[in-house]
């Protein structure tokens, strides 16, 4: 298929003017466009823009004779050496290929970096994120289990010295102080009566017996 072209191409080649029909064998060829009507697709779209010279016949319905498309690419033609021309700006030398590529690499290197740096960042938000839940976690934690130690205090003064923990004046609480002491624990008055009413807050006032 690539030699039928070529001998198309070159069949061509000798002609002062061509339809854009026949002008889409020789931008095929040039430009490797591996569809014939690609190629005629975008002749048309350049010389509707003006960057080809051309005749321009419009396309008409032999039917009812209007206008159907401003180009009728079997129609209108273009002079070889406008066609080449144009053909020229449009394949980019070797050296300027080169130069292409390898700035498409230099992005492609830059872009790369950025993403490496992107996600460089990313993960230390992870890490910073996943340790304030750790940190969140063993508060909870803590909260949990101090929570668990007023409720055994107060369970204690309620149930073993009669305390009415829930009351403004806490009857019997000197005895639990007492005894709490007597065994040698160095809690003050203050601390036990702030455990106590914070106990409160999680335990419900009992019945009364």
């Amino acid at each position: 298929m690539v030699d039928a072209l070529k001998r198309k191409v070159n069949g061509l080649l000798h002609r002062d003017r061509l339809k854009l029909t026949e002008a889409g064998y020789v931008v095929a060829d040039r430009l490797d466009i591996l569809d014939w009507h690609d190629a005629v697709a975008l002749l048309v779209e350049h010389v509707a823009n003006g960057k080809i010279p051309a005749i321009v016949e419009p396309e008409i319905n032999d039917w009812h004779g209007n206008v159907i498309a401003q180009i009728d690419p079997d129609k209108s033609t273009v002079a070889m050496s406008d066609l080449l021309a144009w053909l020229d700006t449009r394949s980019l030398p070797a050296g300027s290929r080169a130069e292409s590529v390898e700035q498409n690499s230099q992005e492609l290197r830059e872009q790369v970096s950025e993403l490496e740096a992107k996600i460089s960042e990313l993960a230390n938000e992870l890490a910073s994120a996943n340790a304030r839940i750790d940190a969140l976690e063993a508060d909870r934690s803590e909260g949990k289990s101090r929570s668990k130690m007023l409720q055994v205090i107060g369970a204690i003064a309620i149930d073993a010295y009669r305390v009415d923990i829930h009351a403004q004046r806490m009857t019997n609480f000197g005895d639990m102080l007492s005894s709490i002491q007597t065994v040698g624990a160095d809690v003050k008055e203050d601390a036990l009566r702030s455990y106590l009413k914070d106990a409160a807050d999680l335990i419900g006032k009992p019945a009364n017996r």
